[in-house]
């Protein structure tokens, strides 16, 4: 009778296995509980026991299987916590200081610093008139900027 349970079991999933030795379990716990005879609850217990065994040996065919969903929103989660670490380090200034770390410089500020120091070489044509032309076009709030501190009587 044991080997047919066994014969059984060998073709099934090991999650019907398990269910299956559960059952067995309950059944024999309950007998043991039903008897008198020390020997009766000796072979109800070795039941059990031989019934843990193929428990133990199924639960490591027992694969967890994770929601498409449950995916989806760890991704998510990470993806919302990348984009809240980089808001974090460019609006504390960090992200402007790990750039200039790095040594990536965007070809707009490079071309001005080219363009200052231009203009005050005494040898090169380039004035400082210029100079303010250039960034005045190059940058629209240095431009609003000027136009300001111009409307506000601070021209020459």
């Amino acid at each position: 009778m044991k080997y047919l349970w066994l014969f059984l079991l060998m073709g099934c999933s090991a999650v019907k296995e398990i269910s299956t030795s559960n059952h067995i379990i309950q059944e024999n716990a309950m007998a043991i509980i039903d008897t008198r005879s020390i020997a009766v609850a000796h072979k109800h217990a070795e039941i059990i026991l031989g019934e843990t065994k193929d428990i133990s040996g199924a639960v490591g065919e027992v694969a967890d299987i994770t929601p498409w969903w449950a995916n989806l929103l760890k991704y998510g989660f990470i993806s919302i916590s990348g984009i809240a670490v980089v808001v974090i380090l460019w609006q504390t200034g960090l992200g402007t200081m790990i750039r200039l770390a790095v040594g990536w410089l965007p070809r707009r500020k490079v071309t001005e610093a080219k363009l200052a120091i231009d203009a005050l070489d005494d040898t090169d044509p380039t004035t400082l008139r210029e100079y303010i032309a250039a960034k005045r076009s190059s940058d629209p709030m240095f431009n609003a900027a000027w136009k300001q501190e111009m409307s506000n009587g601070k021209s020459k």
